[in-house]
């Protein structure tokens, strides 16, 4: 038993430190906002409050990828004393200069139920 720990042991000094060396893990951040609004009509009238969470970060595992997260939370916009929300859960891979495969899962009371989205992206 102890031949098999010092065995594993042994490899873990030899090749973990190449691996980390090698960047296969890695996370950047992009744009993570998280907003308060307070919304009103034309006439001045309250027309509630959002909290709006926007997390936009690029991770690595082997390749890179981005990963997107959008989020509303409504309270009293949609019906008064009623909270909604909406979350969007987005993988994004990039392809070529400006184009990327897209994939997003929506969520939220806006949403009759989950939707899964498969796209192709133009960024300009």
């Amino acid at each position: 038993m102890k031949i098999k720990i010092l065995t594993i042991l042994f490899f873990m000094l030899i090749f973990l430190p190449s691996f980390c060396m090698s960047k296969t893990f890695d996370l950047k951040s992009i744009s993570n906002n998280i907003v308060l609004y307070q919304n009103s009509y034309d006439n001045s009238q309250n027309a509630g409050q959002t909290l709006q969470i926007v997390l936009i970060n690029s991770f690595k595992i082997g390749t890179w990828f981005t990963l997107e997260i959008t989020g509303d939370i409504d309270r009293n916009l949609q019906e008064i004393g009623r909270t909604c929300h909406y979350f969007e859960f987005g993988l994004v891979k990039d392809v070529k200069s400006g184009f990327s495969f897209n994939y997003q899962r929506v969520i939220g009371t806006f949403v009759d139920k989950p939707v899964n989205q498969f796209g192709i992206r133009f960024s300009f």
